[in-house]
């Protein structure tokens, strides 16, 4: 390794350190320069000092076994100072080679500019540094002027990225470039032009992303591969900071999970204020989840418009006796909500869209400091069933109401936790049909469903329940377009949505629609 101008002065240049020793020394020789800690030395958090002793770890020879280090956790956490730290330790620290290529890479020039502005900012503050290094602001390069070595920030034009030989490849928010070929294209350019360096090393720093075929995913799949010991590679470490997808996204105790540095140089005070306009934004929970708890959910796109959802609420009422209808069941799980949506096909093409919808009254205490459960029961929107978990007795009841009060032609049912309630059912003459949650059944009713609402062919009552869950919907899309309501990625409930997905699969179906045209038409982002 090349060494700086009075390196042997340095403190992370004393004999007997560790590599990962010197590596920690450098970086806390760096002065902060922006933020609530602007002008204090950077001292590494333990967690952030875990990360880099795992990252810059040697055997017996010396050698650093890791070529692959991946960090996710949620925004503001520090992840561009410590990344610029990292690539400055590289550049004109102990990590220094002769004639190294250190690459930035982001999705946009934009986003490759932060980390190239934090090292040119540590560069400034220190004129050992500055009398060392040529910084290159237009084409964002910092070149060493005793090493040879180079920082290149690159964006996502995977064709200049073949032409680099990187010993250090810092990918940031990986998790924004998608699954399109042009961002795999530059993700395998990078990684792979390492091959004539002795030791290189690739950062990936990210959120994590809701795209299943985009490579961040796949490469956070792997990680917890390896986390949970089911692949040994000692040459990839991963850290992951998230909260989980089942936890309750509003209890402080879990936000320290995704979020490290929160209350230290990540504010509390600011999440908190966001999270509390999230409980009344719907919108905004997705953004919440997505960015502050690190988890894959979709934050920028919303399945339904609400306000054209709006737009159809003129009915007063349930509809008629004696009308034909087309059901949908989601039984969800028993301390969740359960939705019955019924079809009503009117002679003019449009249809009329009634829902009935249960919770169990103990779930209905809890969550009434976030949502107006209480209310809607009042107003009548919802069911209470008693004790903690919804009684299908209930449910079943109403199904045999609604065989008497109309035609219900056929009852599509998600088969899950459902078997025993649709054998009752079945043994009482009604017409219940398993729909299993698949694409390929969901696809057609899902693209119907968006298509009624834009084009005003649904009416229903204006249930603020069901316009909850409408606001909540997120959508799971593939590479040929198919789609359905995402559970999992929804910021929270929107079992009314698929009970009347459900319940529209078999409507079209028995009322010769057209189905053809809504699987051509395409997915509408809305």
């Amino acid at each position: 390794m090349t060494k700086a101008p009075g390196a042997a002065k340095a403190a992370w240049a004393a004999p007997g350190l560790s590599r990962a020793e010197r590596v920690i020394r450098f970086v806390e020789s760096l002065t902060i320069t922006s933020g609530a800690h602007a002008g204090r030395k950077f001292l590494l958090r333990p967690w952030q000092r875990t990360i880099v002793e795992a990252w810059y770890a040697t055997g017996e020879d010396g050698r650093r076994p890791v070529r692959t280090g991946l960090m996710t956790l949620g925004r503001k956490n520090g992840k561009t100072s410590l990344c610029a730290a990292l690539a400055l330790a590289h550049l004109v620290g102990p990590e220094v080679e002769r004639r190294g290529q250190i690459i930035g890479a982001a999705k946009d020039r934009e986003q490759a500019s932060y980390v190239f502005d934090e090292i040119v900012a540590f560069i400034l503050d220190n004129p050992a540094f500055v009398e060392r290094t040529n910084i290159q602001r237009h084409a964002k390069i910092i070149e060493d002027l005793v090493s040879g070595t180079k920082f290149i920030a690159t964006s996502s034009d995977a064709a200049k990225a073949h032409g680099k030989g990187g010993s250090v490849i810092i990918i940031d928010e990986l998790g924004q470039w998608g699954s399109s070929p042009a961002g795999r294209d530059l993700f395998t350019a990078l990684t792979t032009s390492t091959g004539a360096r002795d030791q290189p090393l690739t950062f990936i720093i990210s959120t994590q992303t809701p795209d299943e075929h985009s490579v961040m995913s796949e490469q956070v799949a792997y990680a917890k591969e390896v986390l949970e010991g089911r692949i040994v590679d000692p040459t990839f470490s991963a850290h992951i900071f998230e909260v989980p997808m089942e936890a309750d996204v509003w209890d402080e105790a879990n936000w320290y999970a995704a979020n490290p540095g929160l209350g230290d140089f990540r504010s509390l005070e600011e999440m908190r204020t966001f999270a509390a306009r999230a409980k009344h934004i719907p919108a905004q929970v997705a953004v919440f989840r997505a960015y502050y708890l690190n988890q894959p959910v979709r934050a920028d796109l919303h399945w339904l418009s609400v306000p054209i959802w709006d737009e159809g609420a003129v009915l007063d009422g349930p509809p008629e006796r004696g009308r034909k209808c087309y059901g949908g069941l989601d039984l969800a799980s028993k301390s969740d909500l359960t939705a019955l949506a019924l079809w009503f096909p009117n002679d003019d093409g449009t249809w009329d869209l009634h829902f009935d919808v249960w919770a169990p009254e103990g779930k209905i205490a809890e969550r009434t400091d976030r949502v107006p459960y209480r209310q809607w029961v009042k107003d009548g929107w919802l069911h209470a069933t008693p004790g903690d978990s919804t009684d299908y007795g209930f449910i079943e009841k109403r199904i045999y109401d609604v065989m008497t009060a109309y035609n219900l032609v056929e009852l599509g049912v998600d088969p899950w936790n459902a078997r025993d309630l649709n054998t009752r059912l079945l043994g009482n003459s009604v017409p219940v049909v398993e729909v299993g949650q698949t694409l390929a059944n969901l696809t057609t009713p899902s693209k119907a469903f968006e298509t009624m609402i834009l084009t005003r062919a649904l009416r229903h009552e204006g249930s603020p329940l069901v316009r909850w869950c409408i606001g909540n919907a997120v959508a799971m899309i593939d590479a040929n377009e198919n789609i359905k309501p995402d559970k999992r990625r929804s910021p929270d409930k929107i079992d009314p949505v698929s009970a009347a997905i459900t319940g529209l699969s078999r409507a079209l179906v028995l009322e010769n629609v057209g189905a053809s045209v809504y699987e051509q038409r395409g997915v509408l982002a809305i």
